[in-house]
């Protein structure tokens, strides 16, 4: 076991001496050194107050140790006029006798799992030992009481057979260890994982006078956790936490998706004044917008361009556009710092895609859009875009430029004809561009230009609203979701949230006044009742877990499959046997950024394929069907992402059978990440069974 300096997490105001040490033997100027006693935070850690030392340079100090089993650092810093130093040294702390619990990370409810505890014995002379186990509601055991006897330095394994009860959580594990000189208590938490995903479900609707409507969530269809939510709707601005939501859970992670998760935060402060969003909720925006930035930062490449993924060499034109976008409105912002060498790279990649002849007009129109952000702006890419007849949303983009740069009047001409035009319609940055994200993104655009027509951003306003999904996805995609977010919060100061109220008829018979009511599967329903003169604008939404999905559905057709090492079917394995999961995907047309996402059963973990001890894992065959772009393994779930041509694709990885117990497996699910409508699941309904 090494330990590393960690002064500098202790006292932050130590520094690093000018030799390149921290405390140690250097010498270094220290008189303005002002050292604070951090507040307690972590169970082991302790710290003493600061004390002076006596001439004799010795003091005996006495501290409580903390709750904690294995090796801790003793640390000392002592400080000396203009000197400095430090030591340390290694302790061990433990009880006579500790217990390790050692479970999956997950189960799924209705799962049988063997848990084990190992009992340690460090050093009890008589080493005897009872353990009893208390199990959450729900759970059952075939035995929860133990005793034994342990020779001191040895250790033993307790087999737990357990079953999970029905419900999705977090429960606690506790357990009792008994021994001759004590007792101590333990906990752990274990987590139950639906093996089908929660889903939402929603709509957006005009209630007219004098109808109403009953909202009710069927026992056959969800789980006793589902929930529902009426809500009326004074402003179309309010939409915009729903594709908040969606973007929030969203699983995968490339260039794209940290953009449009991290995008509708620089605008969290123009929510919270429209009394979307709590200020609690908004205070988080700065973390996270620079966590995005370090992550985006990591796909750069030389050219100034990103790529799809950490790590790719291959340039995404049009995610590139968008991230440089988020980077120069989150600085305008004051939410994301520069360095010159980021604002160097930044406006040269800009330039080269403004001034190519190659590039598409609608890479060079929002190239040019973006430099209007930097110093130095130059109308004459823009008025090359504008030479022309068209009246698309490349032209739109380039007369927004000419605003932004300082030619308001000639922009404003280009930005009117390409209004008239419907330009959102028309020309999308390839792959990832929807009508609803143009919308958004004109909603944005016109407000940075200053745009006061207020009638025809309201208008464009109740346009996205009533493109937004029923499926629980908010406009589809993350880039949509991100730009009607961004756009909705650009213009909810010109919008501002009212108060909406109506007649919501409960089961009991009871009539309630307000803006919003829940329902659920309790038999719990409601009834909106719309007793006015004028519509209603009202938003429906159910979160929570179907009881069943098909066997197989959607344009991609997949099957799953679990093959022993001589490449036979099997869904019987031992434990720590080594086998392979095998994916095919049948994909009836050429999908572009495909995501093929499959999520473990509890009891086994994904083997890593690179250590030399695995060489010996069966053949995979070639995909000439399948571009891959990016291929993880998590802790969870198997996932590919890439380029699917017409035909058939197979996926092999290796798994090692790690818990003993039968367990559900997981459906098998593929999507088009910008084509909300081509996707694929595959259900098994099947257990596996680890011996």
């Amino acid at each position: 076991l090494a330990f590393y300096d960690v002064y500098s997490c202790v006292y932050p105001e130590l520094r690093i001496t000018p030799d390149g040490r921290i405390g140690g033997d250097g010498n270094a100027p220290m008189s303005s050194l002002n050292l604070k006693i951090l507040k307690q935070k972590e169970t082991a850690r302790v710290i003493l107050p600061i004390a002076q030392i006596p001439g004799t340079g010795e003091k005996i100090f006495s501290l409580p140790l903390p709750d904690h089993t294995g090796a801790l650092r003793l640390m000392a810093v002592a400080v000396s006029g203009d000197h400095v130093g430090s030591a340390d040294r290694e302790i061990r702390v433990c009880e006579e006798m500790s217990a390790l619990l050692t479970s999956p990370l997950f189960a799924a409810p209705g799962d049988e799992l063997e848990l084990a505890i190992k009992i340690f014995n460090h050093e009890s002379e008589d080493g005897t030992f009872s353990m009893s186990l208390q199990l959450p509601e729900g759970f059952c055991a075939e035995k929860k009481n133990f005793s034994g006897k342990i020779a001191k330095k040895n250790n033993c394994i307790l087999p737990v057979k357990v079953k999970c009860p029905a419900r999705n959580g977090s429960f606690a594990l506790r357990w009792d260890l008994t021994w001759k000189g004590g007792t101590k208590r333990y906990e752990e938490f274990i987590t139950l994982r639906p093996v089908i995903l929660p889903r939402k479900e929603s709509s957006v609707f005009v209630l007219a006078p004098q109808e109403k409507r009953t909202f009710a969530l069927s026992a056959d269809k969800w789980s006793h956790d589902a929930k529902g939510n009426v809500r009326l709707l004074s402003s179309p601005v309010q939409l915009a936490s729903s594709a908040l939501d969606f973007l929030n859970q969203y699983p995968y992670g490339c260039l794209e998706q940290t953009v449009s998760a991290a995008f509708p935060l620089l605008f969290l402060q123009d929510l919270v004044k429209a009394g979307i969003l709590s200020q609690e909720k908004a205070g988080t925006s700065f973390h996270k917008v620079n966590s995005a930035y370090t992550s985006i930062r990591e796909m750069r490449l030389p050219s100034g361009a990103f790529s799809m993924w950490p790590g790719g060499k291959d340039a995404w034109f049009s995610a590139s556009l968008f991230a440089a976008h988020f980077l120069l409105e989150g600085r305008e912002r004051k939410l994301i710092r520069f360095s010159e060498e980021d604002e160097h790279t930044l406006k040269r990649f800009l330039r080269s895609v403004a001034d190519s002849g190659v590039s598409a007009r609608m890479f060079r129109a929002y190239a040019v859009y973006l430099l209007a952000y930097m110093d130095g702006f130059n109308p004459a890419a823009a008025r090359a875009l504008l030479a022309g007849t068209e009246n698309d949303y490349a032209s739109f983009l380039a007369g927004a430029a000419l605003i932004r740069g300082g030619y308001s009047a000639e922009g404003a001409n280009a930005v009117r004809s390409a209004l008239a035009e419907h330009c959102w319609n028309k020309d999308a940055l390839p792959e990832i561009s929807t009508n609803s994200s143009r919308i958004g993104m004109t909603l944005h655009i016109l407000t940075k230009c200053g745009w006061r027509d207020t009638v025809f951003l309201l208008d464009l306003s109740r346009q996205l609203a009533s493109m937004i999904r029923t499926d629980g996805t908010g406009w589809g995609t993350t880039q949509s979701n991100a730009w009607a977010a961004v756009g909705l919060a650009s213009v909810s100061s010109l919008f501002p949230v009212g108060t909406s109220s109506g007649e919501f008829l409960t089961d009991q018979g009871k009539i309630l006044q307000g803006e919003k009511a829940e329902f659920g599967v309790d038999g719990k329903k409601i009834t909106l009742i719309n007793a006015g003169k004028v519509p209603l604008l009202v938003s429906e939404l159910i979160a929570g877990t179907p009881l069943d999905i098909p066997e197989s559905a959607g344009k991609i057709i997949l099957r799953k499959e679990y093959l022993d090492q001589d490449g036979k079917i099997c869904e019987t394995v031992s434990h720590g046997d080594l086998f392979y999961v095998r994916i095919t995907a049948d994909f009836p047309f050429a999908v572009s950024n495909a995501v093929i996402c499959d999520l473990l059963p509890a009891g086994i973990e994904i083997e890593d394929g690179n250590l030399a001890s695995r060489k010996s894992m069966i053949s995979v065959p070639e995909n000439p069907f399948f571009q891959v772009k990016m291929r993880e393994n998590r802790s969870d779930r198997f996932m590919v992402c890439g380029n699917a041509k017409p035909g058939k694709s197979v996926f092999v990885y290796a798994v090692r059978a790690s818990f003993r117990g039968k367990f559900a497996i997981p459906p098998c699910q593929a999507e088009a990440m910008y084509d909300p409508e081509t996707t694929g699941i595959f259900n098994p309904k099947r257990t596996l069974v680890i011996r």
